[in-house]
């Protein structure tokens, strides 16, 4: 069984059947099996977010399934999904959205404080997070006092702290710079082939998606086509992206 099944999931914004109604998703369907880094593509609009958004359970779907580990997410009670969202699932946002208040080590242990964790379990899993991410310095610092790539590091080490069952990113390199970016996708791709972390990454960024075992490309809502890396090294699935994008763009190979 896939780890994550998403079955015929639509998403409308107003009244179904009105003239004012917006059509984000129609009949989205895939899975994705555990262990797997998948990533999702396609133009501002296209309905990226509001999936991510559906398999983070911070949005209802219209019409359709999501099952996380065989549950079907619908059936979530209110009072469960914050508790569900914590331990399941492991977010990494754009903006990082740490708190300033809270130096980093504290940022990273708010999701074990708010399940109550014991304390030396929290700090067993802290120190597991630290090494691997190389954050060790920036403990007791605080998000204002360090850069962008080392505040995403912090972002990416709160999201894995709880060993969640699957990490949602959303545009994790949009605010850093080159080599920031290429060290977020090299610390992803630690998690994931040397952790089995399973990772669903929503981005702009071809060179970031060249990281993924497949790239799925969404348009006008739907799901357009999904390519596989299959034996490609970096530099050669980075180039299918593109032509993919190009196409789904509506443009030639030939231009």
């Amino acid at each position: 069984m896939a780890l994550l099944e998403v079955k015929n999931v639509g998403k409308i914004y107003g009244k179904k059947g009105t003239a004012s109604a917006t059509e984000a998703l129609c009949q989205v369907t895939f899975s994705v099996e555990r262990g797997e880094f998948v990533a999702i593509m396609g133009d501002s609009g296209s309905g990226k977010t509001t999936l991510l958004n559906i398999l983070g359970s911070l949005d209802q779907p219209t019409d359709g399934s999501v099952f996380l580990d065989g549950r079907d997410l619908s059936t979530l009670a209110k009072k469960q999904i914050s508790k569900f969202r914590r331990e399941e699932l492991g977010f990494v946002f754009q903006d990082y959205s740490l708190l300033n208040n809270f130096n980093n080590k504290d940022n990273i242990l708010l999701p074990l404080v708010l399940s109550n964790t014991p304390q030396k379990e929290m700090q067993e899993r802290l120190m597991a997070v630290v090494a691997p991410l190389e954050i060790q310095d920036y403990l007791t610092k605080y998000p204002y006092e360090v850069s962008g790539g080392q505040a995403q590091r912090i972002a990416v080490a709160r999201a894995i702290v709880t060993y969640p069952k699957l990490l949602l990113a959303d545009e994790p390199t949009g605010a850093l710079d080159s080599s920031s970016s290429q060290s977020l996708m090299r610390i992803f791709q630690t998690l994931n082939q040397n952790y089995r972390q399973t990772i669903l990454m929503v981005t702009h960024s071809v060179a970031a998606a060249a990281n993924a075992h497949r790239v799925l490309f969404i348009k006008d809502g739907r799901i357009y086509n999904e390519i596989y890396r299959g034996e490609d090294n970096n530099v050669r699935f980075e180039d299918r992206i593109a032509k993919s994008l190009t196409l789904l763009n509506g443009g030639s190979l030939h231009d």
